[in-house]
């Protein structure tokens, strides 16, 4: 049986019973069935629109959670890839400085060269300013 059937049969019996009630009460009169039958209905009304509004409600209740909860479990998917994205770029900013400290060195050990490593030297600052672009191209994407 549905809500709405039950409902239904609410508000009849309810009727029927206080309207058995009154005529009990002031019997010979039908004023008492009527009286009795218009307040068991209006009763039971009132229960049936009350238990509408509770059951509108859980199902507010319900779907509120349900959105939280999505909302709870992106926000630490979200996180979780942010702690992983920060990882990467410091591993691979730490790779980078190794890079970059080799090229140093390098750079010093060819500076007491002759002249004919200056070609040598030049591609070894091109790439160190290749690196360093990239370095801030990474931050910058944060």
């Amino acid at each position: 049986m549905n809500h709405h059937t039950k409902n239904t049969l609410t508000v009849l019996v309810s009727s029927i019973l206080l309207g058995a009630a009154g005529l009990w009460l002031i019997p010979n009169r039908a004023k008492g069935a009527i009286v009795g039958a218009a307040t068991g209905a209006a009763a039971a009304a009132g229960h049936v629109q009350q238990d509408r509004r509770l059951r509108q409600l859980a199902a507010n209740q319900q779907t509120a959670e349900r959105e939280r909860q999505f909302e709870r479990t992106k926000s630490a998917h979200l996180v979780g890839q942010a702690s992983r994205t920060i990882e990467g770029i410091a591993r691979t900013t730490q790779a980078h400085e190794v890079k970059i400290d080799q090229i140093e060195e390098n750079l010093r050990s060819l500076s007491g060269q002759p002249s004919s490593n200056r070609e040598d030297v030049s591609s070894i600052e091109a790439r160190l300013a290749e690196l360093e672009s990239e370095i801030r191209r990474q931050f910058t994407s944060l």
